[in-house]
């Protein structure tokens, strides 16, 4: 697939060397040794049968998916405060209730890994946070100004 720049600066400033593969290539890559891991959510990674060829996950949380819903402001800004109101809470309850079911779906996923036998490590994050600190200064010239710093508040909180 066409290569990501955050994705390929990140994997780099976590030490590794990132290579670009359409997701039909992965198993036989890491089969063949042409690829020593992949990155993928641990769903990804169980359906895919990559456990069949790689015995070992590292939980870094080096990404984290942040998703949300887009409206025009023209809009939003026509209805009622009470719409207003209801929209905002309803994105909330649906935020909330899609993060309760992610988090039990890792969960089932990483029982069903190890029943394959797959070892689980669950790395030292704050190491992986500093290492890759760096890649948002690289990129952040094509976002617009304050983006990176909104969205870590919103993950940290």
């Amino acid at each position: 697939s066409a290569p990501l720049p955050m994705w390929e600066e990140t994997i780099k400033a976590m030490g590794a060397s990132p290579t670009s593969l359409e997701w039909a290539e992965v198993y036989p890559g890491l089969q063949q040794g042409v690829i020593v891991g992949a990155e993928a959510p641990l769903e990804t990674l169980y359906t895919s049968k990559l456990h069949e060829v790689a015995d070992h996950v590292s939980l870094t949380g080096h990404f984290k998916q942040v998703n949300g819903w887009l409206m025009s402001a023209e809009v939003f800004s026509s209805l009622s405060e009470d719409y207003q109101n209801i929209l905002l809470e309803e994105a909330q309850k649906a935020g909330e209730l899609v993060a309760e079911r992610v988090i039990e779906q890792e969960a089932e996923f990483l029982q069903l890994l190890e029943e394959e036998g797959v070892t689980i490590t669950e790395a030292d994050v704050d190491v992986f946070k500093d290492a890759t600190e760096g890649v948002y200064d690289i990129l952040s010239d094509s976002w617009s100004e304050g983006t990176y710093e909104r969205v870590k508040e919103i993950i940290e909180n």
